[in-house]
């Protein structure tokens, strides 16, 4: 027999701050102190304690003084509580005070570059505050932060898409097949257009125009798109009507946007005439 002995039902395991507990072994098991985790006391019955584990007796006697259970929260506290939990939820606030961090409405990053895009084209990027932009969006400036914490990472932001278009462009351009000039001139179009918005900023902005990563980098793959368009070893006539003819294009920004894809083929056709290249109708209808 365990030195400890054994009957049904008085062996108990105790967890701090909760009630004692049948031990896992059920009726009858003796008491392994091995199987008791960190932190757990043994509570069993005085009896069954050998006098060499005072430390025995001391948990049998704490579990015996254990405080009752408390009373039941009234009804009526319950329902006010729910109540107040549901006001915080709907409104945003902890019920005493507007909490600051959460903004009235959700902005996303899209939004965020929406309207940094409309105040920077307004009235310029200097003059333009990242509080003027979360004020328009209701946010408050920490949720701003949250999305970009500076103003130059908008710009890049705004700008990545059209540089990155530019960036395939030349891609293509140099890795596959030679295309024929009007196709070329047709697809760098449409990527003007696509991003006319932007490329309205950049003409206008001087905080882009000298910027190593926006600037230098779209006078860049620019060059490197007339570069191919011009073809290997041009003559000085070629080299001025690809240069005219790229100006075209460049000037799209200056057409109002409602007006820019009607007028998509008598921009292309005049691209393709300062070329001095005949006009594919196929590319003038895509």
């Amino acid at each position: 027999m365990h030195p400890y002995g054994h009957a049904s039902g008085l062996f108990r395991r105790h967890r701090p701050g909760g009630v004692a507990e049948q031990h896992p072994r059920g009726d009858g098991a003796t008491l392994d102190l091995d199987e008791l985790e960190i932190g757990q006391d043994p509570v069993v019955a005085p009896d069954l304690v050998p006098g060499n584990r005072p430390d025995l007796v001391a948990g049998c006697q704490l579990a015996a003084q254990r405080s009752p259970d408390p009373p039941p929260r009234p009804a009526s506290l319950l329902a006010d509580r729910q109540v107040r939990t549901l006001a915080v939820t709907l409104a945003g606030t902890d019920g005493n005070e507007q909490n600051e961090t959460q903004p009235t409405r959700i902005g996303t990053r899209e939004q965020i570059l929406d309207t940094a895009l409309e105040l920077f084209t307004r009235h310029g990027y200097d003059a333009t505050s990242l509080r003027e932009i979360a004020d328009r969006l209701h946010l408050t400036k920490a949720a701003l932060y949250y999305h970009f914490p500076a103003k130059e990472l908008l710009l890049l932001e705004l700008t990545r898409p059209f540089l990155d278009g530019l960036s395939r462009m030349v891609t293509d351009l140099r890795s596959g097949e030679r295309s024929d000039p009007e196709s070329v001139l047709a697809a760098y179009l449409d990527l003007f257009i696509e991003h006319v918005e932007v490329v309205g900023l950049l003409g206008r902005e001087p905080a882009t125009q000298y910027h190593p990563d926006i600037g230098q980098r779209v006078r860049s793959l620019v060059a490197a798109i007339q570069q191919e368009l011009a073809g290997p070893d041009p003559s000085p006539s070629r080299s001025v009507r690809t240069a005219c003819a790229m100006g075209v294009v460049h000037a799209v920004p200056q057409v109002p946007v409602h007006q820019l894809r009607r007028e998509r083929a008598t921009v292309l056709a005049a691209a393709v005439a300062a070329l001095g290249e005949r006009t594919n109708r196929r590319a003038t209808a895509t």
